[in-house]
């Protein structure tokens, strides 16, 4: 079996049985499940995050900001499951290869779909479910569906 193949079957395991968990996220892991994720996705081919973030963030679960030098990953501080983690980890890491491939970080587009179905593979989603309960209140999950209304 590839490593590849071992990466993909450690993320789809851990989902199946751990998912539902809830994970008090560290750089730590961030960066072990990046390593892995970066095997199962992406052979290996993603140069490492130079910082990873862990913060409270208000709209969002994570971001990334990318340049020549160096590759910034934040990830939301929030009480979330296993399964959301990897979710948001995985579609910031889409965003990653977007940078390294093209030099630019386009919005959800083409280029980023196309890796909906490579995601769906290892037992995991491109889109970060927004109504995860009490993450957001009504009015910030209103204000949300009219920014995205474009993508639900």
């Amino acid at each position: 079996m590839t490593k590849k193949a071992k990466a993909q079957n450690k993320v789809r395991n851990h989902i199946e049985f751990r998912g539902g968990e809830f994970l008090v996220i560290t750089p730590r892991i961030v960066r072990y499940w990046w390593g892995i994720c970066n095997l199962a996705l992406f052979n290996g081919k993603l140069h490492p995050p130079t910082e990873i973030v862990i913060k409270s963030l208000k709209d969002c679960y994570g971001f990334i900001e990318a340049n020549e030098k160096r590759v910034r990953i934040a990830i939301s501080s929030a009480n979330v499951t296993r399964e959301l983690f990897l979710t948001a980890l995985v579609h910031e890491m889409v965003h990653q290869w977007e940078y390294e491939t093209y030099g630019c970080m386009a919005h959800h587009g083409k280029r980023f779909y196309a890796w909906r179905n490579r995601v769906k593979k290892i037992g995991l989603d491109l889109e970060l479910d927004i109504y995860e309960p009490d993450y957001f209140t009504y009015g910030e999950k209103q204000l949300y569906k009219r920014r995205h209304k474009d993508t639900l």
